[in-house]
């Protein structure tokens, strides 16, 4: 199954950067 773990890696990635972008001090 090598198609379900590349869509764990990009729902991984997605995670981690929607972190980061919330993370981040928005000072709009």
């Amino acid at each position: 199954m090598e198609r379900h773990r590349q869509s764990l890696s990009t729902l991984f990635f997605i995670i981690i950067v929607f972190g980061i972008t919330h993370s981040l001090p928005n000072t709009d």
